[in-house]
């Protein structure tokens, strides 16, 4: 059966020894729900014609707005701004490094 709605409802199942178990959707995969059904809802405006729509027009460039802060959220890698923008050091970098400061220094 086709899902219609979105339903962030915890579920709650109990096993055969009687315990309660309660299962919480996480919140990113309810973001990724959510910018699923914004993506499906601007499709299914676009094969509309103009005067059939059902949102005000310009409600699109909103809805795709919308869509980029969710997934700045989503998509979010924290490393980029440990790095100051500079890629990250390999751990074969630093050893290397490591050896010549160390060879300098005996030398």
């Amino acid at each position: 059966m086709r899902q219609t709605e979105i339903h962030f409802e915890d579920t709650t199942f109990t096993t055969i020894n009687g315990k309660v178990h309660i299962f919480k959707m996480n919140p990113m995969r309810k973001l990724d729900l959510i910018i699923k059904a914004l993506r499906n809802i601007i499709k299914e405006e676009d094969k509309l014609h103009m005067m059939d729509c059902n949102l005000p027009i310009g409600s699109d460039e909103k809805i795709l707005s919308a869509i980029e802060e969710l997934e700045y959220i989503t998509e979010y890698d924290p490393t980029d701004d440990m790095s100051d923008g500079e890629p990250s050091t390999t751990a074969d970098e630093m050893h290397s490094s490591a050896w010549k400061q160390h060879l300098a220094l005996h030398s």
